[in-house]
């Protein structure tokens, strides 16, 4: 219990421990797949670098105080980047005030069940219910992300549908290059949901939501099933010259033999993945997201990942 009134930050600040404080701006927007949760913070500038990399964020807890004796959530949870956008600071009233120190508005990606409309997550369930100016304690950002080559033009996204979003801050670099970006999205039903399930996700629902989120210049495709998903990768895997994924793990060998399949091999800075594994610590030391890779190695995904080479994922 509580024995003192903790006094709320207000303001995004980069703390001496060096975590981040960030502002709810935006509540929890909810989409079929997934919610998207948008926070001020301390401008980093690393607009070019986030795609892929990820925040923990320390939740049940706003102040300091609570941080310190609050641990019904004891673990922070990993939210991926969606967006980053630059905020103008508002001009100086007098002339001997401190200018604001600038600050960026950072969309992040809740992750709801996979093949359902929902979080069962505790803790994502009370990021969902702050709204704007509630405080929120930061780690990171964390992790290798996603790497654009200089040279590639045409830029094919494969996700399933609930992690649409961890693909999102790739778009605007490439299509400003004067690129072509293609979506593919797998919303195939989990067969982890029973059909006649009240929480299965239609594809149609997440066609209309995806739209509004995306450039017009983006071509974007929505597969209801593994044949059409498949199908659609065959059409699109020839032309591209990179592909950068967000995919179920169980989908990397597949992704692999499809590459092999329409371009005779797969070489190593062609495709890469989102590892989707436990980050808990960020740093290694807990090795709660240690992977088998097929050479009978393993690896730890926080250190070299969660983006890596599908070479070093598939067969």
């Amino acid at each position: 219990m509580l024995t003192h009134s903790p006094e709320l930050p207000t303001q995004p600040a980069a703390n001496a421990d060096k975590t981040l404080t960030g502002i709810v701006h935006t509540p929890v927007r909810h989409f079929p797949t997934y919610g998207l949760l948008t926070l001020q913070l301390p401008a980093m500038q690393m607009a070019d670098l986030a795609a892929g990399r990820y925040f923990l964020v320390r939740c049940g807890a706003q102040s300091e105080f609570e941080r310190l004796h609050q641990w019904h959530f004891y673990t922070r949870q990993p939210l991926f980047v969606a967006g980053i956008q630059t905020l103008i600071a508002p001009p100086v009233d007098h002339a001997d005030s401190a200018p604001s120190a600038p600050t960026e508005l950072w969309t992040l990606h809740l992750p709801f069940d996979p093949g359902q409309r929902k979080t069962t997550n505790p803790a994502f369930q009370w990021l969902q219910s702050l709204q704007p100016g509630a405080a929120l304690n930061l780690i990171g950002p964390l992790g290798q992300g996603f790497g654009l080559h200089p040279h590639s033009r045409r830029l094919l996204l494969v996700a399933n549908a609930w992690h649409i979003p961890t693909l999102f801050t790739l778009i605007e670099p490439m299509l400003d290059l004067g690129g072509h970006v293609t979506l593919l999205v797998d919303a195939s039903p989990s067969p982890h949901v029973p059909i006649d399930s009240a929480d299965m996700v239609d594809a149609a629902d997440v066609v209309t939501a995806l739209i509004p989120q995306l450039p017009i210049a983006v071509e974007a495709h929505v597969s209801v099933n593994p044949a059409e998903f498949e199908q659609e990768l065959s059409n699109a895997i020839p032309w591209a010259d990179q592909i950068c994924a967000a995919l179920f793990p169980h989908q990397h060998q597949s992704l692999a033999d499809q590459i092999r399949k329409h371009r005779f091999r797969l070489e190593s800075g062609f495709a890469q993945v989102l590892m989707q594994t436990d980050l808990l610590c960020g740093v290694g030391a807990c090795l709660a997201c240690v992977v088998s890779l097929p050479s009978g190695s393993h690896t730890r995904t926080c250190i070299h990942g969660p983006v890596m080479d599908l070479t070093r994922l598939a067969q």
